[in-house]
């Protein structure tokens, strides 16, 4: 059978296109009613799959963690044992750059005024002990505020100024004793 149609080309056309564009429509929105559910049901499988795979890697890396674990605590305990034994050890080396900027600053100080016979350090009392001569008793005056003045001594103490009379001249001869941090 055979259709004749009458309506104007144009008409029919605007026809065909409304047609088409309800069949669009309702199609799209039965792929999208059916669709998004099952989406979201495989979302969820994928989720618990992949959680199953993690809690099944973290079984089998239970014992290398507990190996690894075991070993962090080893090497923690040498570690303090060793610093517990050598302490003493690791106080000198933490002070060693105070030491010889204290021995710059002694230096810096005793220069022109006074020389050093000895220089006495016990790291275990904390203390420095300066034994030394001089032409006058106020060169050794000046040389002790100088020391004073160095930020590594809690103290300075003079123990001991003895002048001694010889042919080419006088000369005092000190001892001074102090303490640090």
């Amino acid at each position: 059978m055979r259709q004749i149609n009458l309506l104007p080309e144009a008409y029919q056309h605007q026809m065909r296109m409304a047609a088409l564009k309800k069949t669009m429509i309702v199609s799209a929105v039965i792929v999208i009613v059916c669709i998004v559910p099952v989406h979201i049901w495989l979302a969820d499988g994928v989720k618990g799959l992949k959680n199953e795979l993690t809690a099944i890697k973290l079984s089998r890396a239970m014992p290398e963690l507990d190996k690894v674990r075991s070993e962090v605590t080893l090497l923690r305990n040498e570690r303090n044992a060793f610093v517990s034994e050598n302490q003493a050890l690791l106080e000198i080396a933490a002070q060693r750059v105070h030491y010889k900027a204290m021995m710059k600053l002694i230096g810096d100080s005793a220069r022109n005024k006074v020389w050093l016979n000895s220089v006495t350090v016990s790291s275990q009392k904390k203390t420095l002990e300066m034994k030394g001569k001089a032409y006058d008793a106020q060169l050794v005056s000046e040389f002790l505020l100088e020391i004073k003045k160095i930020p590594y001594f809690n103290t300075v103490d003079l123990t001991s100024m003895q002048s001694n009379t010889a042919a080419d001249g006088t000369t005092i001869t000190f001892s001074l004793t102090c303490t640090f941090e």
